[in-house]
């Protein structure tokens, strides 16, 4: 990663690049961009949710960004929603910065697991490959979740090991 790259706090003025970013990674498409701005808009306004940001500098252009929330239900468990980093800034050790932020920031305040859901698909054979380098196992499949021959992946990572 870069030296002049922050890893912080997500605030209101990131959404515009946040959106830019997860349309320009085509995880959403550009006539999307409106809910997508509501739902994200929402999530970095919330204050139960941990939502980071990669950028060089405050205002600059958003290259990665992280959010998790917890599970209702379960003692101190939370979610990995999102992690996306721009496809021109990959692999530079940014996704292992902003995993590692989350995981400081929920010891911290005595959380005990992340739980992340993955697609099978090759096409995240290198997120499924970095999730396993930085101590998450893979403990759950659900086929044929997300289409027919795409598998729902669950990954876990106890932070008290």
């Amino acid at each position: 990663m870069s030296s002049f790259t922050q890893i912080r706090e997500a605030t209101d003025q990131d959404l515009d690049g946040i959106v830019r970013l997860v349309i320009h990674e085509e995880m959403f498409a550009p006539d999307q961009a409106d809910m997508v701005t509501d739902v994200l808009g929402d999530k970095i306004f919330d204050e139960d949710v941990i939502f980071i940001v990669a950028a060089p500098s405050v205002q600059d252009e958003i290259l990665g960004f992280i959010f998790a929330e917890p599970r209702a239900t379960a003692d101190r468990v939370w979610e990995i929603v999102m992690l996306v980093v721009h496809s021109d800034h990959a692999h530079q050790g940014i996704e292992v910065e902003l995993l590692q932020r989350i995981e400081t920031e929920l010891t911290d305040i005595d959380q005990r697991l992340i739980v992340i859901d993955a697609s099978s698909n090759s096409e995240f054979d290198q997120i499924r490959a970095l999730y396993e380098s930085e101590g998450y196992d893979c403990e759950g499949r659900v086929r044929d979740y997300w289409e027919d021959g795409d598998d729902l992946l669950t990954y876990r990572k106890h932070l008290f090991q």
